[in-house]
Formats: C-alpha cells, structure tokens, sequence
C-alpha cells in the first residue's frame, strides 16, 4: 500500500507555507520536508453546485478529505466527490500553476479546468468539468444518503445529481483551518 506523507499547518501558516514552497528552488529543501520544495497536506472542504434558489439547501456537501499538494510552484488538488452527489467512488485531480502573488491556481485535469482563490483561511476553486461526462449517478445511493447528510426532501438532493450529471459544474472550498490528520476519524480506516 503506499504511504502518503501528510503535513498539517492551520490557516496564515498553511498560505504562508504555500508562498514559500511555490517560491522555494528545487534543491530538495523547500518548506514542508518532503523534499523537491514540496508541500502536502489534507483538508476538510465542502462542495457547492451552482443551482437555483429552490435547490440552493441541497446543493453543499461535505468533503472529508481534499488533498492540496504544492511543489515548486505548481499545485495538484485531489479529491473524491460527495457520494451524495454521484452516487459512486469519483475521484478527480487538477494540476497547474499557483500564483501567490495574485493568490490564485489555474489548473487542468482529465475531469476539466478548476479556477481556484487563495487566502489565509481557505481555497475556493470552481470546476467546471465536461471531462467527466457522461455521469451516470447512482441516485437510489443519492436519494439513501439523502436521508442522513440532509435535512430536507431526498428529492432536492435527487434533482441537484440530476443536474451536475449533464453540467458537472460545482465549486470546492477548502478549509485551511481544517487539516485533517492521519488519525483524525476520517482517515481511519477499518482493520480487516
């Protein structure tokens, strides 16, 4: 199984981190120790698709884990989408430059292009991704999950799947002041 190494730093420190490591010249020795200038770590997030009002309530979704890893001025964001949007294991990644100056990230993927934000608390980047149709969401596991994750109708969280399934358009926040840790209860997993 491979191993990842993961830093935590809290919000002022984790931009600050990723100034110095987008900054940092490729000698091994850059911020975050693990060498090649590289910064990793492991966030709490959340995931909003842009929908109207009457479906606003249904279209945020928690996201345990969103990898954030900057390495020599280029930035990787990796993550699985909500299970109650897709219905499926969905993992997406983006890669690209991060300007720190402007506090952004314009990045590209298989999925499509993510246009991210920066500041010291949080990254925000809005996903547009035509790579991933065609999305055949697993909407009896949308509408199960519904039942737990969201307090108003199954049938809100059914149409916002609907949606994303032909315009997979929708906006990741990471939570700088977040970090999750490799033994924090979303990390842990089952023995077996």
């Amino acid at each position: 199984m491979l191993e990842r190494r993961t830093m935590v730093f809290t919000g002022a420190t984790a931009l600050l981190a990723l100034t110095a490591t987008a900054c940092a010249p490729d000698s091994g020795t850059g911020t975050g120790g693990a060498g090649g200038g590289a910064t990793a770590a492991v966030y709490r997030g959340t995931y909003e698709v842009p929908v109207t009002a009457d479906l606003a309530a249904a279209a945020v979704y928690d996201v345990p884990e969103v990898e954030w890893t900057v390495v020599n001025g280029s930035v990787t964001l990796d993550y699985d989408l909500p299970l109650g949007l897709v219905g499926t294991k969905l993992r997406v990644e983006f890669t690209g430059p991060i300007d720190v100056k402007a506090g952004t990230a314009t990045l590209i993927g298989p999925p499509g292009d993510a246009d991210c934000t920066l500041s010291a608390s949080a990254v925000s980047c809005l996903e547009k991704m035509s790579g991933l149709l065609p999305i055949t969401p697993d909407l009896a596991v949308v509408e199960s999950l519904a039942a737990t994750e969201f307090a108003g109708p199954a049938s809100m969280r059914v149409d916002v799947a609907k949606q994303f399934s032909v315009d997979p358009i929708g906006i990741v926040h990471v939570d700088l002041n977040a970090p999750v840790t490799p033994d924090s209860p979303e990390t842990e997993k089952p023995e077996g």
